[in-house]
């Protein structure tokens, strides 16, 4: 059995802002399985049509020049509880680079949504994503 610890902090200076702090995995074991890695998060609420969201993270074991990954992805609001998304990942410590896309849709008490993943330097390496969430 394997114990672990997040902690996260959200500020919102005003109402179209967040910005947030991160630590997942606060209790490092001996095999180095859970690795902690600090984030640092920012949301921008734009009219409500319109939101941008930009992160950066860093391993802080088996990262000896510091490298991290910096994220970035965009969301429309189409109304009726439909959002169009897209985004890409820069993953400098493992030398990769993803692009993102997805929709959902968000009800009164159930939420669909569909994510694709693609390594855009290897051909073949992408991921399909369904949740369904039940609200109650």
């Amino acid at each position: 059995a394997k114990n672990n610890l997040n902690f996260g902090i959200l500020a919102q200076p005003a109402t179209f802002l967040g910005l947030a702090f991160v630590s997942y995995d606060m209790l490092n074991d001996d095999d180095l399985d859970m690795v902690n890695v600090l984030s640092l998060g920012s949301y921008l609420n734009i009219m409500d049509i319109l939101h941008i969201q930009v992160d950066v993270t860093q391993p802080q074991k088996r990262n000896p020049n510091g490298q991290g990954s910096a994220n970035a992805g965009i969301e429309f609001n189409l109304n009726y509880g439909f959002l169009l998304r897209a985004g890409e990942i820069w993953d400098t410590l493992n030398q990769q680079n993803f692009w993102t896309a997805g929709m959902g849709w968000t009800g009164p008490n159930l939420s669909l949504s569909y994510a694709y993943k693609a390594n855009i330097n290897v051909a073949g390496d992408y991921w399909h994503t369904m949740t369904l969430w039940l609200n109650f």
